[in-house]
């Protein structure tokens, strides 16, 4: 029998579904998180890719159990032979308890954290102003509401974010590497590491 050669839309097709990339994101919040990354996903429209953003009741909200909801759904992708390539936990200082545990336990699993102190809402702040001190939650809202009036949780803001995001981008890495020439911890009030999660997604337009 004659052998038939695939034809080029054949393997153009498998390597389509090799290089195609599955990203889960799970967020303490079932709001303002979601809204931030459901928005950039929307903006960057990413060919060969698939995020699934998950959120809220479902997860929880305490660092652990977003770490402990990760591992599970990762476990059902496996089962499923749908591997996420990356998978993200996104958590605030807040109240809660066993931060470091939760961060320690993600590490231990292959994922990354986008960890705020004190608030997710400090991501937000760094677009518009620098901010070194101490600060609290009622605080970081209150001063954001001077940019955004209209800040509410479950209010998309994305689009009046983006025009500045370049700000918060640069000055994220600055702030950890101000509390380290502190001799502090990097993750110390104020900090956040949102910034690397955007850099990432921002990576994944081109891979």
């Amino acid at each position: 029998m004659k052998h038939i050669k695939p034809s080029r839309a054949f393997h153009r097709g498998r390597r389509m579904l090799q290089v195609r990339r599955r990203i889960l994101i799970v967020c303490e919040g079932a709001k303002t998180e979601k809204l931030c990354f459901h928005a950039a996903r929307r903006e960057l429209r990413l060919t060969g890719t698939t995020i699934e953003i998950i959120g809220g009741d479902e997860c929880g909200t305490a660092p652990k159990s977003i770490v402990e909801y990760a591992k599970e759904m990762n476990k059902q992708a496996k089962r499923k032979r749908e591997p996420f390539d990356a998978t993200w936990c996104v958590f605030d200082r807040d109240d809660h308890l066993k931060i470091h545990e939760a961060t320690q336990q993600a590490a231990g699993n292959g994922y990354e954290v986008a960890f705020s102190n004190p608030s997710f809402e400090l991501w937000f702040l760094l677009h518009f102003q620098e901010q070194s001190a101490h600060i609290e939650r009622d605080i970081v809202l209150k001063e954001l509401r001077g940019y955004l009036p209209r800040y509410e949780k479950g209010v998309d803001v994305y689009d009046e974010l983006r025009p500045h995001q370049h700000l918060a981008l640069e000055r994220s890495p600055k702030l950890r590497d101000y509390h380290m020439q502190a001799f502090e911890p990097p993750n110390k009030n104020p900090s956040t590491t949102v910034d690397k999660l955007v850099n990432y997604l921002h990576s994944q337009k081109t891979a």
